[in-house]
């Protein structure tokens, strides 16, 4: 999609951009559970931030964020994100304590029904450090579901049981997907899995895959609920 998008045509006023991606620029479906499940795949993602932003602001102006934190951690497809608040933090100046105006046009091919929907919504410059508080209440959620890692075996601190097979911890350095870095994590690995992660260990750029709950705090971070552990070939 962002290689469809483009910027468009400046304006006269303090700092404007225009963003644009024609509706139709994907064949590809999203399923973001919004009133219309058949809109193309531009109109959903853009329909996603439009209302995602709007309800951020009301709750930020009606103080009712701790609500709004409760019911987007429950909610199955949550209609606003840590990386939204993210990437609404970093239009943020300290220095100038700039504002924030947003406004959603729609093409003609599928109107949008709804007066609030074209509406511009403003970010006053107070309401960032209430955006960067959701943001990490919703990171440290997010982190510590239930996710699948690709990363490198850096360590190998298992110890040998009885039955003569290694298993134990093991220090993994994990490539994280919404994130261009990388972390490195402890885990405890059973007999077969810590077999596989010495193949992994010994193998020049090797890489394993690991599916589990990553929590949150200083590195080495704990993975721990480990369902999966498999050398990627």
């Amino acid at each position: 999609m962002l290689g469809h998008t483009q910027f468009g045509q400046t304006e006269v006023g303090s700092f404007v951009v225009n963003v644009a991606c024609p509706i139709n620029a994907l064949d590809a479906q999203g399923n973001l559970e919004l009133t219309e499940s058949d809109a193309p795949f531009v109109r959903q993602v853009f329909e996603t931030m439009n209302k995602g932003v709007r309800k951020l602001v009301k709750s930020v102006e009606a103080d009712t964020l701790d609500a709004l934190v409760d019911e987007l951690k429950e909610a199955t497809h949550p209609i606003v994100s840590s990386n939204m608040c993210d990437a609404l933090a970093s239009m943020y100046d300290g220095t100038l304590q700039n504002s924030l105006d947003l406004r959603f046009l729609w093409s003609s091919l599928r109107p949008v029904r709804g007066a609030e929907q074209n509406q511009i919504v403003r970010i006053q410059d107070d309401y960032f450090s209430r955006i960067e508080e959701v943001r990490k209440e919703l990171r440290s959620e997010e982190i510590e579901q239930l996710e699948t890692f690709f990363g490198t075996v850096e360590r190998l601190d298992g110890d040998m049981g009885e039955d003569g097979k290694r298993s134990g911890a093991v220090l993994l350095v994990l490539l994280l997907s919404d994130e261009d870095e990388s972390v490195r994590a402890s885990v405890s690995l059973n007999a077969g899995q810590y077999a596989d992660a010495i193949k992994a260990h010994e193998t020049n750029g090797a890489y394993i895959r690991i599916t589990g709950r990553l929590h949150s705090g200083r590195q080495p971070r704990t993975l721990r609920d480990i369902t999966k552990f498999e050398l990627v070939q």
